[in-house]
C-alpha cells in the first residue's frame, strides 16, 4: 500500500514540475536559483575536499619516509654494483643523485610546516668517497665511428 501510495505521489509531482517548467516565468526563476545552488554546492565541494594542515604534513612524513627506504636500497645497490653493467652503475648513481633532491626538498617541505627533520640526506654516495668509476666499454666499430683505442672511465 504504501509503495502504491509513493508512485502515486512521486508521479503527481513529477507531472506538476513538468506543467511548471513549461511557464516561462517559473523556468527564468529555476535556472538562476539552480544556477546559485550549483555554485554553492561547487564551492562547499571544495572546501570539503581541501586537506588540512595535518593531513598535508602526514603526506610529506610519508613521502619522505618513502623517499628514506629509496635512498636506503639504492645505497646499498651502491655498495655492490662493480659487477653490474655501467649502464646500471650510472643508473643506481643518477637514481642516488635525485633522491638526494627529492629528499632535501621533502625536508624543506616539514621545516616550512614548523618541524624538524629526524635525519639529513647524505650529499654523495659512499663509492663517490671512496673514489670508485665506472667504467665505459665503448665497442666502437660502427659506421663512420673508428674503434676505440682503449676502454673510457667516467665519473
Amino acid at each position: 500500500m504504501v509503495t502504491e501510495v509513493t508512485g502515486a505521489v512521486l508521479f503527481a509531482v513529477l507531472v506538476v514540475a513538468r506543467v511548471l517548467a513549461s511557464i516561462p516565468v517559473v523556468r527564468r526563476r529555476f535556472d538562476r536559483d539552480s544556477t546559485r545552488l550549483a555554485v554553492w554546492l561547487r564551492a562547499r565541494a571544495e572546501a570539503a575536499d581541501a586537506p588540512t594542515p595535518a593531513e598535508l604534513l602526514l603526506a610529506a612524513l610519508a613521502r619522505r619516509d618513502r623517499l628514506r627506504r629509496d635512498l636506503d636500497r639504492i645505497l646499498r645497490l651502491l655498495d655492490v654494483d662493480e659487477t653490474m653493467s655501467a649502464t646500471r652503475q650510472l643508473g643506481n648513481r643518477l637514481a642516488h643523485r635525485w633522491l638526494v633532491v627529492q629528499l632535501r626538498e621533502a625536508d624543506a617541505v616539514i621545516r616550512a610546516a614548523g618541524f624538524s627533520p629526524l635525519a639529513t640526506a647524505p650529499t654523495n654516495p659512499p663509492v663517490a668517497r671512496r673514489g670508485r668509476t665506472v667504467e665505459v666499454l665503448d665497442a666502437g666499430g660502427w659506421p663512420g665511428r673508428p674503434a676505440p683505442s682503449a676502454p673510457t672511465a667516467a665519473r
